[in-house]
């Protein structure tokens, strides 16, 4: 909407009050995605600059055999790790009954705070392609 007023309000900003947006913070939980595995990690540290091969986040993981690793890792080996209140429509999940499920439709009643999702089995089955609605309590696992 255009107002009546032609004025145009710009604010002038030095280069000094900014800082760096990232696409992930420090203690973000991450999924670390290398050589095929996923790992459940935690976002340790972020350098200034990325060296020569890309590394620029710092991780702390347990590999398959319980190990803590540390560790740099490229942006792109990394994804956000998306709790069970914070899906949309795409994601898929597995629900308790251990069946696959797509997010088609959320829905987020303000009276109770409560989210509701409504779903489309897409596991191979007597139910796939049915339409669920799973609340977050509901959801086992999300995929990643």
């Amino acid at each position: 909407m255009v107002s009546d007023s032609d004025e145009v309000y710009f604010e002038e900003c030095h280069i000094d009050h900014l800082s760096k947006a990232y696409k992930f913070e420090v203690g973000d939980e991450v999924i670390f995605h290398f050589k095929g595995f996923n790992f459940d990690a935690i976002l340790v540290g972020i350098a200034d600059k990325a060296d020569h091969r890309g590394m620029k986040y710092a991780i702390s993981f347990k590999n398959e055999n319980g190990d803590l690793v540390n560790m740099f890792a490229m942006e792109r080996e990394l994804f956000y790790k998306k709790q069970a209140d914070e899906l949309v429509a795409g994601d898929r999940f597995w629900n308790e009954e251990g069946k696959k499920c797509e997010v088609i439709f959320v829905s987020y009643d303000y009276m109770v705070e409560k989210v509701d999702y409504y779903c489309r089995v897409v596991s191979v089955g007597a139910t796939e392609g049915m339409t669920v609605i799973a609340s977050p309590d509901e959801i086992k696992e999300i995929e990643h």
